[in-house]
């Protein structure tokens, strides 16, 4: 009787830690999105076999018609470089593509390399280790006038060209530089490889298709969530609405909901030995107190992410937001206290956006971090 009386006091005790734990990420996504220009937020946690999803706030500025759920489809930014990744690796796996091969023998768009830094020296190998040394189209004028004046980009061509006009910010394999461009030229690979003119085609073939991931894509019709943002101090938050169509690139292209993001990350990362893991092209890793997290992090205008697997945990997560204002790092420092400690509780904190901000409904403190802190769209 005694043994049956503790199982039932253990089982009680565990439903009330689900139950805190729960009630805690709820209440973090709805302090985020109710006192900060935060629109909307969605969080899946997957921990062995058990998943749940939480979600908050509304999916575009200044709306309260439409709330963030699980059919919501977010801009997912830098995370795109998993699924381009995945394709890579399967192009290596099959031999038609060498790691070690230089990309220049793959772009057949109109990048000859004629004035391009580095463009002789690159391989694949450099791209994914961070080392292709080319300068990062996002930091190029014409993309912070495109943003700062609602245009649009249209192609990676437009983008490409950019390289003729700047150099390298290193030699091919010297040093760590993180580079969106290698990633648009991985975009180009894949359209020659699989003889299509449009990334959507080539990533429905390969990944959204035998993965069941049917509320992803590059497809703007579909897009169903805006971001805010903010370029300097002094301008008004704005809708990213106008850059629905733009910028169907490979580094950071994809839109998705929080639960398709999970079925692939799961898909690629679970179930896999660690040391296999940490060669997946296009997968980063973080090193936590808990230990080394893999996956990645994004920042799109209007949208923050981030999508991380923990071997040593078997947890995966999703944690996606319709607002580039986000120090993501700071809001995922949250997210793994309330994933991994049940009793801790959010209370708000001043580094969790990158500029100053006063919150009314918290008596007007405002949160004091310089603009030219905002870090670079990754």
């Amino acid at each position: 009787m005694m043994r049956w009386i503790l199982i039932f006091i253990l089982s009680i005790c565990a439903i009330s830690t689900a139950h805190a734990e729960n009630t805690n990420i709820e209440d973090f996504l709805n302090q985020l999105t109710a006192h900060y220009p935060v629109p909307g937020a969605a969080l899946i946690v997957q921990n062995g076999d058990d998943r749940q999803s939480y979600y908050a706030g509304y999916s575009a500025l200044d709306s309260e018609n439409k709330p963030i759920d699980a059919q919501s489809r977010f801009r997912i930014g830098s995370l795109t470089k998993m699924y381009t990744g995945f394709i890579i690796n399967h192009l290596i796996a099959e031999g038609k593509i060498g790691l070690d091969d230089k990309l220049r023998d793959y772009v057949t768009n109109d990048l000859d390399g004629r004035d391009v830094d580095n463009f002789d020296a690159v391989t694949f190998r450099h791209v994914f280790n961070d080392k292709s040394g080319f300068a990062d189209y996002l930091d190029a004028p014409f993309i912070q006038d495109t943003f700062l004046n609602n245009r649009c980009v249209e192609d990676e061509n437009q983008i490409l060209k950019f390289l003729r006009d700047v150099p390298a910010h290193a030699k091919a394999g010297a040093a760590l530089g993180y580079s969106n461009t290698a990633y648009v030229l991985l975009g180009s690979v894949l359209k020659a490889q699989y003889s299509q003119t449009d990334l959507e085609d080539i990533f429905k073939a390969q990944i959204f298709d035998p993965f069941g991931l049917t509320q992803t894509g590059f497809n703007s019709s579909l897009y169903d969530v805006f971001g805010v943002e903010r370029y300097s101090a002094g301008l008004p938050f704005s809708s990213t609405e106008v850059w629905t169509g733009c910028m169907r690139l490979a580094d950071g292209g994809l839109f998705a909901t929080a639960d398709d993001v999970l079925t692939f990350v799961n898909a690629i990362l679970r179930n896999d030995k660690e040391d296999k893991i940490a060669d997946t092209a296009g997968v980063s890793h973080w090193d936590t107190e808990l230990g080394r997290f893999y996956g990645h992090k994004g920042r799109f205008p209007g949208f923050a992410s981030a999508a991380f697997y923990a071997p040593e945990h078997d947890v995966s997560f999703v944690f996606l937001v319709n607002s580039g204002l986000v120090n993501i790092d700071a809001a995922l420092d949250e997210v793994l206290k309330l994933i991994f400690k049940p009793d801790y509780h959010f209370a708000g904190r001043d580094d969790l956006l990158w500029f100053s901000y006063q919150d009314e409904t918290r008596g007007g403190k405002a949160l004091d971090l310089p603009i030219s802190d905002v870090p670079p769209i990754e």
